[in-house]
């Protein structure tokens, strides 16, 4: 006790406390889960519980691949909670790449009609982000699941070039079927 004088224990005290309430009120506002977590709640029909795990992850340093993961499973987990209407407000935060391909998936999730513009975006997106292989993968799915198989295998093989995947070879295989 003769360490530490009264007044300089009752600071110590305080700033432990204080440096108990940071870590606690980080560790309450801090994004909860993963992405494999926002799998599984989508899995089991839970939406909105999958959308709140992935919206404090919206933004979040990561690889460009894995933003855009979050950010398709977000607009997923949107649509299926009947809430599409709030994506546009937080696609427009997102940076550049994210920005144009979370526009795209929002244009089909609306109606498979808006495929031509969302095309648009994706090639924008590409553009922005010439290294990521998801963009070109992902309007190649679209182009695929349209029976537009000739105009798919470009920009398959072109994400396939970039990111190198089962699901991506699969698409590939499934163009050349076609």
């Amino acid at each position: 006790s003769e360490l530490f004088p009264p007044h300089r224990r009752q600071r110590q005290i305080v700033l432990a406390s204080l440096a108990l309430f940071v870590t606690c009120t980080t560790l309450a506002c801090a994004p909860t889960g993963d992405i494999a977590q926002a799998r599984k709640h989508l899995a089991e029909g839970k939406p909105a519980q999958a959308c709140r795990v992935l919206e404090g992850r919206l933004g979040l340093a990561a690889p460009r691949e894995r933003r855009l993961d979050v950010v398709r499973l977000w607009i997923h987990c949107k649509e299926q909670s009947g809430r599409l209407a709030e994506v546009q407000d937080r696609v427009a935060s997102l940076e550049d790449g994210a920005r144009q391909y979370a526009s795209a998936l929002a244009l089909m999730a609306r109606s498979p009609a808006n495929l031509p513009r969302a095309l648009a975006l994706f090639e924008e997106a590409q553009r922005r982000w010439p290294d990521v292989g998801e963009i070109p993968y992902r309007a190649g799915v679209l182009l695929l699941a349209d029976h537009q198989s000739a105009r798919a295998l470009p920009l398959l093989r072109q994400g396939c070039k970039l990111s190198d995947t089962a699901a991506c070879a699969v698409a590939t295989a499934h163009a050349l079927l076609d």
